[in-house]
């Protein structure tokens, strides 16, 4: 098991059992507010603020210094600095900020396709029931299909605006705005 964390300057993975530092790759930019993700091997790290906000691709079986050893790709190309990438598959999605959205092949750092969502965006995208959602700061909700192609499934606008990451409970999602607090769900 381990434990991987963005942070200023660095990524780290740690044994969660210890709190041991296992490895790090420095970077220098600070503010990473993206949650890692894990696939197949690599951990997913966006660097966050800095003079070129980076998407890494890190190799998870290193001990120290891993910074010119373990990136097995990288892009600076649409890298969330807020949101946090997902995976469905084997398919990487990135949303950033202002509403670029990517696809790529999570092995390669490929580009599979790229849509532009149009709005700003805090909230981390959630994936449930084979779809993929992404709420916006002005409180556009866009659902799409995951795949190869990009295939908008439906858009809908709450009154206020979505900055919080929604959460799944059981059927439901929870979406919190900045005035209320939503369960959504088919009955």
């Amino acid at each position: 098991f381990q434990m991987f964390v963005a942070s200023a300057n660095a990524m780290y993975g740690y044994d969660p059992r210890t709190g041991k530092e296992l490895w790090k790759v420095q970077h220098g930019c600070y503010s990473a507010a993206a949650r890692p993700v894990y696939f197949n091997g690599l951990t997913m790290m966006c660097t966050g603020v800095g003079k070129k906000n980076e998407l890494l691709a890190i190799k998870v079986d290193g001990q120290g210094d891993v910074t010119g050893t373990h990136v097995t790709w990288r892009t600076d190309m649409s890298v969330p600095r807020t949101p946090s990438p997902i995976i469905v598959g084997d398919l990487l999605y990135l949303l950033t900020d202002d509403g670029t959205l990517t696809c790529m092949d999570a092995k390669t750092g490929k580009q599979v396709w790229q849509e532009r969502i149009r709005s700003n965006y805090c909230a981390s995208p959630i994936y449930a029931d084979g779809r993929i959602y992404f709420f916006s700061n002005q409180g556009k909700a866009t659902i799409i299909k995951p795949g190869n192609t990009f295939q908008l499934l439906g858009t809908n606008t709450l009154e206020s605006g979505l900055m919080a990451s929604p959460a799944i409970l059981g059927k439901a999602l929870i979406l919190r705005t900045k005035t209320h607090l939503y369960r959504v769900e088919d009955l």
